[in-house]
């Protein structure tokens, strides 16, 4: 028997897909990507430095102007937040001097309401003395105006 081995021999050393077109293709495939596993040239290297490097930087920057922003909308917030409270505190003392104010000039109302009652129950009192007078009154009345008219048809 030969080192190669027959396809009848059972005892053979020679498997049936050792030259077979798929392990070409195997063998093809497992070159690449030992290829791809090498390290790196140096130049790939120092310009994925530079771009990393570069990408960082504007990172940085990025993250200083948010920073920024966000600080600006935190003191934004805050005098707005100032601000409102100031609103709401004015507008809280402007309720409570309008109700005072509303409140005493209903007591003043209700107090003249009162005054009017009272003067007009005093005034019920001289209607009988107004019937009384009336008649003296136009007695003495009379003659002056009377007097102030003249005789009549002098002009």
């Amino acid at each position: 028997m030969d080192a190669r081995g027959t396809a009848d021999d059972p005892n053979s050393t020679r498997f049936p897909d050792q030259d077979s077109p798929v392990n070409l293709q195997g063998s093809l495939i497992t070159e690449e990507t030992e290829r791809e596993l090498l390290p790196l040239s140096t130049e790939v290297l120092v310009n994925n430095t530079i771009v990393l490097s570069d990408l960082e930087g504007r990172a940085r920057d990025l993250a200083t102007q948010l920073d920024k922003l966000m600080s600006s909308v935190h003191c934004g917030l805050h005098r707005i937040s100032s601000l409102t409270l100031e609103c709401v505190s004015v507008l809280a003392d402007s309720v409570d001097v309008t109700c005072q104010t509303v409140d005493s000039s209903i007591k003043s109302t209700y107090s003249l309401m009162a005054k009017c009652e009272e003067l007009s129950k005093s005034m019920a009192l001289l209607s009988p003395l107004e019937k009384e007078m009336y008649p003296l009154l136009f007695r003495l009345l009379i003659p002056y105006i009377l007097n102030l008219a003249g005789p009549i048809g002098s002009c």
